[in-house]
């Protein structure tokens, strides 16, 4: 133990030894760690080892994910062969109506209000008025962030994964935007809440699963069955992408 390594260091009256016992103190305080980390390697190698040292966070993770997996009915076969593709997302078009009649409200409202604002400064600035509609710019942005949010109430989302290869389909009328990235292969799926997404009935923003590509982006799939079905979509994706 590095405690009792410590105690076997005797003091030294020779300066040019100092260093060699500060450094070799700081080696003895890291043994500790060292061994812990190497225990768990001989778990992961061998498992039921008696030197090995099992990863409990890393085992209750594996069997909650094994469970959503056994509701579902899947097997680990099941999930790692071929191509997956399934809809994550469907229509929400309540949702998608209310965003589209008050961005069009929001929107009209803002340009008049900026047309008589800017007609009644050109009378006292001049051309110095139409600086307003940098202010104005504002507001039609927000604008614009409803019809961006209305389209994704509206969508049917796809998403297909080939190995870490991933498409994620938008399709809205027959309209069909597709999007392709690569999942960073340290990341697995995850739960979270995006910026812009549909709503609960309740008003409030649902837990979506979301993938992290190569570039550190985040790319949120939609509801995904929304509650305890998000949690399941998103145990059945780690185990896709376990093997790859």
């Amino acid at each position: 133990k590095s405690a009792d390594l410590r105690l076997r260091i005797t003091p030294t009256d020779h300066p040019e030894d100092s260093d060699l016992v500060g450094t070799f103190q700081s080696a003895v305080g890291q043994l500790d760690s060292l061994e812990s980390e190497i225990r768990r390697g001989i778990a992961m190698v061998s498992p039921g080892d008696p030197e090995g040292e099992a990863d409990l966070d890393r085992l209750q993770a594996r069997l909650e994910e094994r469970a959503a997996r056994q509701e579902l009915g899947l097997t680990a076969a099941d999930l790692q062969s071929g191509t997956f593709e399934e809809v994550v997302s469907h229509p929400n078009w309540a949702a998608a109506g209310m965003q589209i009649i008050f961005s069009l409200g929001w929107n009209a409202f803002t340009a008049v209000h900026m047309t008589f604002m800017i007609g009644g400064m050109w009378r006292a600035f001049g051309p110095i008025a139409l600086a307003l509609a940098l202010f104005y710019a504002i507001f039609f942005a927000a604008g614009i962030g409803m019809l961006w949010s209305a389209w994704q109430a509206a969508s049917k989302k796809t998403l297909r994964l080939d190995g870490r290869e991933a498409e994620l389909t938008d399709e809205v009328f027959g309209k069909v935007v597709r999007r392709k990235f690569t999942i960073a292969p340290d990341s697995k799926a995850e739960l979270g809440r995006p910026f812009v997404s549909k709503s609960n009935n309740n008003g409030s923003t649902p837990l979506q699963v979301y993938l992290t590509d190569t570039n550190g982006k985040r790319h949120f799939l939609g509801d995904s069955g929304g509650g305890t079905g998000a949690a399941a979509f998103r145990s059945r994706l780690n185990e896709r992408l376990a093997g790859h």
